[in-house]
């Protein structure tokens, strides 16, 4: 089990070894073609690689998938290459196996003293945040952000691994010698002074803010690079996998700070094989005052997640979320349906009038349409967006907008009587019903894998939860 670390005084992972311990990086134990870039971002967004810089000096080249911004002099010793069209270089297994085969393992990494000094690779479950005059003599591995803040920082001969998030180095002056490599993100370096002394740094996008910036091109490191990837394929794919655990449990956190969650056991519900194609994995939560959660988690052929809250307590609308992710492009949708018995009323007109904002907060995301069904005409609000995983912070922050706006909604909403919630409870089940005989996308999958009967089974006792929430007679 990974270990939390938090320090308020100076850090000493481990005794003074790094950099016996450091692998050694030579021609005869690495590939013999070296990465050829001091600099490479493999975005092909304007300004995929922008120095802000006084004075610049590059011995070596760089390159980009789209443009390269620099501000000031500017002396380039190499090719400066635009539009490379090149693939981004996948080395994550490769630099997790040399540099971080003996790393100490915690769920966060959070130290901030006068001095932080970092003596043995440490690899990090969540977000690394190191502040203070940060030394670091070893490696820092990050599953999401890497953030550096302080008077100075000095690096040595590491590796500064961010898989899936960015790398934000701020402080007064950057001695850096190592790799600096986020394939998914962002490196950022702010500071007065900037001296990059053999020094690879591969990420989706580069932005240097500084007055004078020295960078000179890393022939060990890039010897270590290479020029082999590793599957872009099951990198993005092991990536949506962590994404989607990540935004379940921001879900449940979200819902948990309105009511109490009390996990439902699924039973044989808990894992579904549809045609040995697609695993779902399956959590159903009793929402204390509301009604039936349900998530779904989907692996294989596909990945998607799903969550459906169904009111019954409140007079709110069906909550319906798909996502859905197709290597690092994505499909999402937040969906709204009216299974309530007087959608004309002024409570309700004023629930609806809440989400309404959600079209204007995502309209920067593009719009996709979704196939016609016979439930169209319950759906009150619904957006249907398209996008690639650059936006993930912005459809998460959609996702979990929408569940604060019908938290927040039910908080002004009446709880519903014994009559109000049998009306309610009615308009639920003949939705279930009617997926069930008129069909749906997800709805004919699972009959298929399943067959008719199981599947209304599994909406009434799981992914619905009506039999939960069926009135006393």
């Amino acid at each position: 089990m990974r270990k939390s670390i938090m320090k308020k005084t100076a850090v000493v992972l481990s005794a003074l070894t790094a950099l016996s311990a450091m692998p050694c990086v030579t021609a005869s134990a690495q590939e013999t073609d070296m990465f050829p870039y001091a600099m490479f971002a493999a975005s092909d967004a304007d300004g995929a690689i922008t120095i802000n810089s006084n004075w610049l000096t590059m011995n070596g080249s760089i390159a980009s998938n789209g443009t390269i911004v620099t501000n000031g002099y500017a002396n380039f010793n190499g090719k400066k290459t635009e539009n490379a069209g090149e693939d981004m270089l996948f080395i994550g297994d490769k630099i997790t196996d040399t540099y971080f085969g003996n790393a100490e393992t915690v769920d966060s990494l959070d130290l901030s003293d006068i001095n932080v000094f970092i003596g043995s690779p440490v690899d990090v479950a969540g977000d690394a945040v190191l502040n203070g005059n940060v030394n670091i003599m070893s490696s820092v591995k990050a599953d999401y952000d890497i953030t550096i803040t302080g008077n100075v920082n000095n690096t040595s001969n590491a590796v500064i691994y961010s898989e899936y998030g960015d790398i934000v180095i701020d402080s007064d002056n950057v001695n850096f010698s190592g790799i600096l490599y986020a394939p998914l993100g962002n490196v950022e370096i702010n500071a007065a002074n900037v001296n990059l002394n053999n020094a690879v740094i591969i990420a989706d996008t580069i932005t240097i803010n500084s007055y004078s910036t020295n960078a000179n091109y890393g022939y060990s490191y890039a010897r270590f690079a290479g020029t082999e990837s590793e599957s872009r394929e099951e990198y993005i794919k092991k990536y949506n996998t962590s994404l989607m655990e990540k935004t379940i449990s921001t879900t449940l956190d979200t819902f948990s700070q309105y009511y109490t969650l009390t996990p439902v056991d699924t039973g044989d519900f808990s894992h579904v094989n549809i045609m040995n194609m697609i695993e779902f994995d399956i959590q159903q939560y009793d929402v204390e005052g509301i009604g039936n959660l349900s998530i779904m988690k989907a692996e294989g052929m596909a990945q998607m997640t799903t969550y459906v809250l169904s009111p019954y307590d409140k007079d709110l609308p069906l909550l319906s979320v798909d996502y859905m992710y197709n290597g690092d492009q994505r499909v999402s949708y937040v969906e709204y349906y009216d299974l309530t018995p007087d959608k004309y009323s002024d409570e309700y007109q004023g629930v609806l009038a809440s989400f309404s904002g959600l079209y204007e907060d995502y309209q920067m995301l593009a719009d996709t349409t979704p196939s016609s069904a016979w439930y169209d005409d319950l759906r009150t609000v619904g957006l249907f967006k398209t996008s690639d995983f650059r936006a993930d912070d912005i459809t998460s922050q959609m996702l979990f907008d929408s569940i604060q706006l019908t938290m927040d909604a039910s908080l002004n909403l009446h709880d519903l009587d014994a009559e109000e919630k049998a009306v309610k409870f009615a308009l639920v089940q003949e939705y279930a019903d009617n997926l069930i005989d008129m069909g749906g996308i997800a709805t004919n999958m699972f009959k298929m894998a399943m067959g008719a009967d199981a599947t209304r089974e599994f909406f009434n006792s799981v992914f619905f939860g009506t039999y939960r929430n069926q009135p006393a007679e």
